[in-house]
């Protein structure tokens, strides 16, 4: 059973974050990475997008959204009754969506 798995490549990491107006900031973070041995022309992304909100000194809310996309992980196909068929899949942009809001109260 291989347990392990090597990679020999390069990979970018690059942050950014920007104050939209006063108590909202946009935070932008994106992950690259090709791997030399294995198609190196074929690039994992990594995307994140956050929104933070302070509505006021009790509440913040925030927002993000994620998007994924690795060549070597295909979503599965599943037929009518929700069953995964074997052997088939596709390549497909994953995208993961965030909502939170929290209360904080200093006593």
């Amino acid at each position: 059973m291989k347990r392990l798995r090597y990679e020999f490549g390069a990979s970018l990491d690059a942050y950014y974050k920007v104050n939209l107006v006063e108590n909202i900031s946009l935070e932008n973070i994106l992950k690259l990475y090709s791997n030399y041995l294995d198609k190196p022309q074929n690039i994992y992304t990594d995307y994140t997008a956050n929104l933070f909100m302070k509505v006021n000194k009790f509440v913040t809310v925030n927002a993000g959204v994620q998007l994924l996309y690795d060549d070597k992980t295909e979503i599965p196909i599943l037929d009518a009754n929700g069953a995964r068929i074997e052997g088939r899949g596709k390549k497909a942009l994953q995208v993961k969506q965030i909502f939170g809001a929290g209360f904080t109260y200093k006593f």
